[in-house]
């Protein structure tokens, strides 16, 4: 339907263009279309379009843009039991309908929610009128029409853009329970395979003539449609190397090599109604494959800026289709990839290789395990493929990378210090022995211990919070399998569970094999602190980058806080902090204080560094602000306790956490502190009253505090003020201690299992202490 003619001439300045559609923007971008569909829903619940588009043959397709349309308020976060949602299923189940498209869009809907008996009759009803209209022989089989019924040829007619929706209908309504012959998705998959070009593209009908022109818009029907046969036709589990499917491949990379096209031509050749036909296509493979590329191109952040320049205030968009349906396209296209992530699967190579480990020998296993763990949350979830070639930073997408093999391996240099600074910035890995190897068993521990040697593998006790406070309860398996797990003292860093879970992910068997789905669940949820997932794309890591706030002022060093008032004519220095080192474990959480320094260089201008500072060595008068903390008891020399009694003394501050929440660190520093100040240093220190100064800063100030889960559950309730201490010397809040973790929530990463504040609250807090302590006393 579509000629290429010139196209090319449109693309000219595309190729430099930036694809920079924030979060922001682009949530506004879902808010404005769907309030455009709730204000133009008809009065009797539908969103059928009028004039030339009731004619024939759209005139069969009744229903069909207000089933898809319901459905795209749904995956936008409309409740299915809002009333304009209830009036447009009570509309579609009062009205019949035998084309292809409007069959395919309402069993689309009815695989979507929960159905009741008379809903259920209907949706059954519906999949067999469908299912009735497949083509049954030649080279049409196992494709379908616009209509079911005609002329004597007809059912030799096909066309790819409706069977593209029929099998999507089919393949969502069977994951709801209704049954779908299992040669209907060998025919589907053998006629999509024979149709596709050598090219790797699809047209709109694979024979000569007016619509056999190659199109983005068929292609990436085609690949999302292969990716929908695949999950029904391929289960193999057996470990013989890594899984590529030819013909998805061939489509990928046409697509990848013309993806301009999608968003280039603005309607005069492709037709802009097309276009977000196609990136719906789209948004289908990116969120079946888990790619987070095609090749090198962002699909998501590509799409999302063409839909979000080409919206209209009022959330309409220019085309030549029906309006409801070109915006629920759009919107469908915005929320699939704005879906959170759950799982980053890692591919991996070797130094020198010239291909990867087997990483992905079971291609369905985060696929299906990510929809099943949806249906059990009730709420629409993305997994992603990633690799090292990005940036650490980039890869906090989700809770957690999944590794999986049956290789020994070994990492490059380089990409061992990437997962080590991932690591360090909050993440964690959790491993997964194909096929139970050994070998990829034992390099996965000896990773982390070379990443983190000063830590060991152990196993995780039945009380830990992966086993006991998650999405289910560890006790009611019939077996528990042994979890070992690498921990920094506050967190998991790495974890290994002893059974192959991506067999059964791939079998997508969650009934035999629930303690795998069970257990990967609940190591999700951990990693998020139960509820913490983000918008695809959203993470809680912060780059250092430009500000626009006043510059700050920071004593450092030896120099000597004076009795004078702050310069009017302000500069930035830099703002050195002493992490004191000890014979313990220091500095469980040395990402945070990366992620602090570029939200304070953020929101104040100020530059700061951190320094390990042996304590006890003499080296402490050098400094006037210094950070200690640990997770495990800390017993200090008569030489450290007396150079914290100095530091104080000479106008120095120091800030105390228990890293995670450690109840030995806090119970034993408790002891210290009071030794070195055996006044006013009872039990830490005083609580300071929100109204103390420290939460008053002028630009910076703080009301409240929120905890994590683990903390409101084991003692703290509902408080909802900082419940920071301090310890006076001279006069002079000289010590600020926290019984609460600060360290792992200054790193960002919503956790369970640490007694600590939110990261939400415990960043503003270490920033406030920072900037209290170098403003100049007056």
């Amino acid at each position: 339907m579509v000629q290429w003619v010139a196209v090319f001439v449109l693309l000219i300045g595309q190729a430099h263009r930036t694809f920079a559609a924030t979060p922001t923007e682009i949530d506004t971008a879902i808010d404005r279309a769907k309030e455009w569909l709730l204000v133009h829903q008809r009065i009797d619940g539908g969103w059928e379009p009028a004039g030339t588009f009731a004619l024939p043959p759209h005139a069969r397709q009744n229903t069909g843009v207000t089933a898809l349309v319901t459905y795209a308020l749904l995956c936008s976060g409309v409740s299915p039991g809002d009333a304009a949602v209830s009036k447009a299923i009570t509309n579609i189940s009062q009205a019949t309908t035998d084309g292809g498209y409007a069959l395919g869009m309402r069993c689309l809907l009815w695989g979507s929610i929960k159905l009741d008996d008379k809903l259920r009759s209907l949706a059954i009803r519906d999949t067999k009128q469908l299912l009735a209209s497949v083509r049954r022989e030649g080279p049409a089989r196992g494709l379908f029409y616009y209509t079911p019924v005609g002329p004597k040829d007809l059912p030799t007619l096909y066309d790819h853009s409706v069977s593209q929706l029929a099998a999507l209908g089919l393949g969502t309504i069977e994951d709801n329970g209704v049954e779908i012959p299992s040669a209907f998705w060998k025919w589907t998959d053998q006629a999509w395979r024979a149709h596709q070009y050598p090219s790797g593209a699809w047209s709109y009908i694979n024979e000569a003539g007016p619509y056999s022109q190659e199109t983005p818009a068929m292609t990436a029907a085609g690949v999302a449609t292969l990716f929908l046969t695949n999950d029904r036709l391929q289960s193999s589990v057996a470990c013989k190397g890594n899984v590529q499917d030819p013909n998805i491949a061939m489509g990928i990379e046409w697509l990848s090599t013309h993806f301009d096209l999608v968003t280039a031509a603005r309607g005069q050749i492709l037709g802009q109604a097309t276009q977000r036909y196609c990136l719906f296509g789209i948004s289908r493979i990116g969120v079946a494959s888990g790619f987070r590329l095609f090749k090198n191109i962002d699909w998501y952040a590509q799409g999302a800026e063409y839909l979000v320049r080409t919206q209209a205030p009022d959330g309409s968009y220019i085309g030549q289709g029906p309006q409801p349906a070109e915006i629920a396209l759009a919107v469908l296209f915005l929320t699939y990839g704005r879906a959170p992530l759950v799982v980053q699967k890692l591919e991996y190579t070797g130094e020198g290789q010239s291909k990867p480990y087997n990483w992905n020998q079971r291609p369905r296993d985060m696929a299906n395990f990510t929809a099943w763990m949806g249906e059990q949350t009730e709420k629409r979830l993305n997994w992603e493929i990633v690799n090292l070639d990005i940036a650490p930073e980039d890869l906090h997408g989700g809770p957690l990378l999944y590794m999986s093999g049956d290789q020994p391996f070994t990492l490059s240099q380089a990409d061992q210090k990437s997962l080590q600074t991932y690591i360090q910035q909050g993440g964690m890995i959790v491993g997964n022995a194909d096929c139970n190897s050994i070998g990829f068993s034992q390099n996965f521990k000896k990773l982390g211990t070379q990443m983190f040697p000063s830590y060991e593998f152990r196993e995780l006790p039945a009380n830990h919070a992966i086993f006991a406070r998650q999405l289910f309860n560890a006790n009611k398996w019939k077996v528990k399998p042994r979890v070992l797990a690498l921990s920094n003292g506050v967190r998991e860093l790495m974890i290994l569970p002893s059974i192959d879970m991506s067999k059964a992910f791939q079998q997508h068997d969650a009934k035999s094999k629930a303690e795998s789905y069970d257990l990967m669940a609940n190591i999700v949820s951990y990693g998020m602190d139960k509820n913490g997932l983000r918008p695809h794309r959203g993470t809680y890591w912060v780059k250092n980058g430009p500000t626009t706030a006043p510059a700050t002022v920071l004593a450092n060093g030896p120099e000597t806080r004076t009795a004078s008032k702050p310069s009017t004519k302000l500069a930035t220095v830099d703002g050195t902090v002493a992490r004191l080192k000890y014979s313990g474990n220091w500095d469980p959480e040395p990402g945070g204080w990366i992620r602090l320094a570029a939200i304070v260089h953020r929101e104040a201008n100020l530059q700061l560094q951190t320094v390990a500072v042996p304590l006890g060595e003499g080296k402490l008068k050098d400094y006037k602000f210094a950070h200690l903390t640990g997770t495990t008891a800390i017993k200090l020399t008569p030489a450290q306790r007396d150079e914290i009694q100095k530091f104080a003394d000479a106008g120095g501050t120091l800030l105390v956490d228990s890293a995670g929440g450690s109840a030995e660190f806090a119970t034993s520093i408790e002891g210290e502190l009071n030794q070195i100040f055996p006044t006013g240093a009872q039990d830490g220190g005083a609580i300071l009253p929100i109204d103390d100064p420290l939460y008053r800063l002028k630009g910076f100030t703080i009301e409240s505090a929120f905890y994590r889960t683990f903390a409101r559950h084991n003692g703290l309730g509902n408080l909802r003020v900082p419940h920071l201490k301090a310890i006076a010397v001279n006069k002079r809040n000289a010590v600020f201690y926290s019984r609460e973790d600060l360290s792992a929530g200054l790193v960002g990463q919503p956790i369970d299992g640490i007694f600590g504040y939110d990261p939400i609250s415990a960043t503003p807090i270490v920033r406030n202490v920072i900037l209290w302590a170098s403003t100049p006393t007056k």
